[in-house]
């Protein structure tokens, strides 16, 4: 787990090659990106790390915590309409939390992955 968050925070360091994909109107600093850096593609598959910031503090479980910034990397299947988060870093000024091993899911219509996969699909 360690190494994990250690790898987010890396990649937050690392020259990137962040494009925004959505910004919300009322105000730009709630914004999703995706690393067009990172995007690797292998037959419909294709992976990517996005970032979403929020302009107000999110929940992130029952204990109060909040963050402002997601940090996950994703697997989608674009010819299937699936996707796979395989890691998922949430911030509030530094690392709070990071998961893994999230389940194969189907890709919700007008959902914030439908966008990243608008975004990186062919």
């Amino acid at each position: 787990m360690v190494a994990i968050v250690l790898g987010a925070v890396s990649l937050l360091a690392q020259a990137s090659a962040w494009h925004v994909i959505n910004v919300n109107p009322t105000d730009p600093t709630d914004r999703l990106e995706v690393d067009n850096a990172t995007l690797k593609k292998v037959g419909n598959v294709v992976t990517v790390w996005s970032r979403q910031t929020f302009a107000n503090p999110q929940p992130l479980d029952n204990t109060g915590a909040v963050f402002d910034m997601a940090l996950n990397h994703q697997s989608i299947d674009c010819m299937n309409d699936t996707f796979v988060t395989t890691t998922a870093t949430f911030f509030k000024g530094k690392a709070m939390v990071t998961t893994t091993s999230f389940p194969k899911t189907d890709i919700p219509p007008d959902s914030i992955i439908q966008t990243i996969e608008k975004a990186v699909c062919p």
